[in-house]
């Protein structure tokens, strides 16, 4: 059972969340108001994306020296007040340059709050229900968030003005961190804990990747340094494999609504596909457990790639609205279990020691797939038109399967494990 304190600082969690999917659910039916307010065409669009993804980078790179100097305790309370300030600067300069570096800021802040609550909410008690939980607020929070956005967009407010909302949020999750964090150190923080975990595990940055984790964020005391693990082969091919699922994942969620409303004459309604793609890929999570677990981990990947390749198909060939909205939200769907399902089969394929930096890499990776590809979406895009995105994703879906093909021989050689064990083995 928690104390009293450790609910107070897991609720602060779940609204810190909360403000992480609400940010990444709002982008898509944004960028239809931002390109056309700001005058800019889809390749300059497409350096949001990139810019996003240097925050992220940034919070990976000096994360160990912040909790060093400060302590994760205030780190995470630093992190709400970064993606205030970013979005408060956009909503009063709302201008290509300023839009850029907030976006840049704004990727700062949240991935320092994601990696620090995935980090507390680990240790708590009974961690997978709690982990659970922190899942399921983000895919709430990022179905809303489009909605809303979609809503207030088609009453004709400004994208700056949106951001007066994600400002809010940033300050109410600011104010419950305060309220349940500072005071004591975070080492005092999940009660269990207080004496056992270590201050290497205590500094680990985990994955900052949209909150597509599992009961496997625990990790061990003492971890390999990422040099070593990378020379793993089976490292690497998972590490191809992410690089392109996430970098599609991020491509259709970042330039799907624009799509509708370019290709399909979809209008206001077009923001609602950010909505309905966001909802497939929550709801799959739970709803293909079963699946999952009869027909193995990597037999239901590629299961999951080849319904993903169909509904791309279907999106290509009928240019109608609703038909084209089923298949968003399928091929949503069929994105929903495959991160989680990647973090099973790749620490199950390496020794525990290595098991964390695996887990950072693996969120690195596929960052950097989230940047690449919605930028290449949007560099050819300007070039060939948005037609070609449902193209596109197909290239990547067979890529994926390409890629897990290699790495499920480069497993099986190894025989590291069974692969058609339970998704979370004991």
């Amino acid at each position: 059972m928690m104390e009293r304190r450790d609910w107070w600082k897991f609720a602060a969690c779940m609204v810190s969340v909360a403000c992480i999917g609400w940010h990444d659910g709002s982008g898509g039916p944004l960028i239809p108001d931002i390109r056309a307010r700001l005058g800019i065409n889809y390749f300059q669009t497409s350096f949001v994306f990139i810019t996003s993804f240097s925050g992220y980078l940034a919070a990976a790179s000096l994360n160990h020296a912040l909790v060093s100097k400060f302590g994760p305790a205030k780190v995470f309370t630093l992190a709400p007040a970064v993606q205030l300030g970013g979005a408060l600067l956009l909503f009063c300069l709302p201008s290509y340059p300023t839009l850029l570096l907030c976006y840049s800021v704004m990727g700062f802040g949240l991935a320092l709050q994601d990696a620090h609550l995935n980090t507390f909410v680990s240790r708590l008690s009974n961690a997978d229900v709690m982990l659970g939980a922190i899942h399921a607020m983000y895919g709430t929070s990022a179905i809303i968030s489009p909605v809303v956005a979609t809503r207030l967009l088609a009453k004709g407010m400004p994208f700056y003005r949106f951001y007066t909302l994600n400002a809010t949020f940033a300050f109410i999750t600011f104010s419950a961190i305060i309220f349940s964090f500072v005071g004591p150190e975070w080492a005092d923080g999940p009660t269990r804990a207080a004496s056992t975990i270590p201050r290497e595990e205590e500094e680990t940055l985990l994955p900052p990747s949209g909150i597509v984790r599992n009961g496997h964020d625990n990790l061990e005391s003492t971890s390999a340094p990422v040099s070593e693990v990378v020379q793993s082969l089976t490292i690497r091919r998972g590490l191809v494999f992410v690089f392109f699922h996430v970098g599609s994942q991020i491509g259709e969620a970042g330039w799907v609504v624009s799509f509708l409303r370019t290709q399909r004459g979809g209008g206001d309604r077009s923001g609602y596909g950010s909505a309905v793609f966001f909802t497939g890929l929550a709801a799959s999570r739970i709803i293909l457990l079963p699946i999952t677990r009869a027909l193995g981990r990597t037999r239901a990947i590629a299961t999951y790639l080849v319904v993903a390749f169909a509904s791309q198909v279907l999106v290509a060939s009928v240019s109608e609205f609703t038909v084209d909205l089923v298949g968003i939200g399928v091929f949503g769907a069929m994105h929903g279990p495959i991160f989680p399902i990647m973090i099973s089969l790749i620490t199950g394929a390496v020794p525990k020691h290595h098991q964390p930096s695996a887990i950072l890499l693996m969120s690195l990776t596929g960052q950097a797939g989230s940047a690449c590809f919605p930028f290449l979406v949007g560099v050819l895009a300007e070039a060939l038109g948005l037609e070609l995105l449902s193209y596109i994703q197909m290239i990547l879906v067979l890529a994926m399967l390409s890629a897990l093909h290699l790495f499920s021989r480069s497993v099986r050689s190894k025989e590291t494990f069974d692969l058609r064990e339970p998704l979370h083995p004991a």
